[in-house]
């Protein structure tokens, strides 16, 4: 079963929501370690699968996730919070940032 594997997710039956944190928690795969992220096999998590078997409901909850977006948008303004300094982008394989990014949702009016 899908993030079932205890050799990529230590204590996989139980649920800890934890394990997706950018922390210095421990890697199942040692020297491919990276401080500040929990290294896992890059295909040991697909949620929705691959393929001709892939998750009918795939393209319902990706639908789903634009609307809550636009939903939050149309209805608060975003802004980063007070003091916050200026974030820079790292490039991995794709663009991170450099500090997490803390945000304000404020109602519109």
């Amino acid at each position: 079963a899908a993030c079932h594997d205890e050799a990529e997710f230590v204590k996989a039956e139980d649920f800890v929501p934890e394990r997706w944190l950018h922390t210095q928690a421990p890697s199942s795969h040692g020297d491919r370690a990276t401080p500040g992220f929990y290294q896992h096999h890059p295909y040991s998590f697909i949620p929705f699968g691959v393929g001709v078997r892939a998750c009918v409901g795939k393209r319902l909850a990706e639908m789903e996730m634009h609307f809550a977006l636009s939903r939050l948008i149309q209805h608060y303004r975003v802004e980063p919070e007070h003091g916050a300094p200026l974030i820079q982008p790292k490039t991995r394989t794709l663009l991170i940032p450099s500090k997490p990014i803390n945000l304000r949702f404020l109602p519109r009016a």
